[in-house]
């Protein structure tokens, strides 16, 4: 376990001596991930972790209630919209070169039937800077669609030792890609015509949805990880409205696992006991369109 990794379980375990046992939206997959065994024995009630991590999704987990889909959900909808909407059969996945990582991404291409011809894994080691060794697999192969379920440093680098001039028949999927700086090398390279990136909620700058017209009026700065923070906040507190003292984990449970095909404030919401997730839609970014797509994930 890494420094962080003790750091948040210290937390955790310093928040359940003062008997605080409930945990709203704690951040990170390897932090949330330190504690998890806490949550199996139901110690403590995680509600909307931000992690997508495929674990937390066991049905069995009962004491956590995720907001959005899971890595291998996230996988599987990015392979299947660029094969449907954009005609993509030969795709490459970057990524960090960790067990975890590596078995979703083999599964999603399991579940989205592309065969062994059609797909090229890229690993990167934690750490690693030169990118020429994947740069070159990538021109080898020509893929595409090229999955970025990696750092965007790494990305970055990536898109940098292919050349842009040899991407521009290529899509790049991303997910959860909020980095302005990002965005910014994408527009210079000449590239964000050929972005698809994927987010849990709509467009928090241009969406007519209620939730996220009220969201804008309550900051000055609109980004997608914010507007997600705004939504979990709204829906646990309606939770917690129709809950009577004392509020514990189970009533919250209860309550969480009843919401069926309801909205708040637009917001479609359903709770899905094969992974315990409240929302079971993504949005989609294409090519920089301001109207992202809702895109289903099954």
């Amino acid at each position: 376990m890494s420094p962080i990794q003790k750091k948040a379980k210290k937390n955790i375990l310093d928040f359940i001596k003062d008997d605080i046992r409930i945990i709203f939206h704690p951040f990170g997959d390897l932090t949330t991930m330190s504690y998890i065994d806490l949550i199996a024995s139901q110690e403590i009630l995680v509600v909307f972790p931000d992690t997508p991590e495929n674990n937390l999704r066991d049905p069995k987990l009962t004491h956590v209630i995720n907001f959005g889909p899971s890595y291998l959900e996230i996988d599987v909808a990015a392979i299947q919209y660029a094969m449907k909407y954009k005609n993509a059969k030969k795709f490459a996945f970057l990524y960090s070169k960790i067990p975890t990582v590596e078995k979703s991404i083999i599964e999603a291409i399991n579940k989205s039937g592309l065969k062994k011809e059609n797909y090229l894994l890229i690993p990167y080691k934690p750490g690693e800077t030169d990118f020429e060794a994947q740069a070159a697999k990538f021109k080898k192969f020509k893929p595409d669609a090229i999955a970025f379920w990696s750092l965007e440093f790494a990305a970055k680098e990536l898109i940098k030792k292919i050349g842009a001039h040899n991407l521009i028949d290529t899509i790049l999927l991303t997910a959860r890609i909020s980095d302005e700086n990002f965005r910014a090398f994408l527009t210079e390279k000449g590239l964000t015509k050929k972005l698809v990136n994927i987010e849990n909620v709509p467009n928090p700058k241009e969406s007519n949805m209620e939730i996220v017209k009220e969201y804008r009026k309550n900051t000055d700065q609109a980004d997608p990880i914010s507007l997600e923070a705004y939504i979990c906040s709204d829906i646990f507190i309606d939770i917690l409205k129709k809950i009577e003292t004392p509020i514990t984990k189970e009533k919250i449970i209860k309550n969480a696992e009843k919401i069926k095909n309801q909205k708040i404030k637009g917001f479609p919401i359903s709770f899905n006991p094969n992974t315990r997730n409240i929302s079971n839609h993504i949005w989609i970014e294409d090519g920089g369109n301001p109207q992202w797509i809702k895109f289903e994930c099954k």
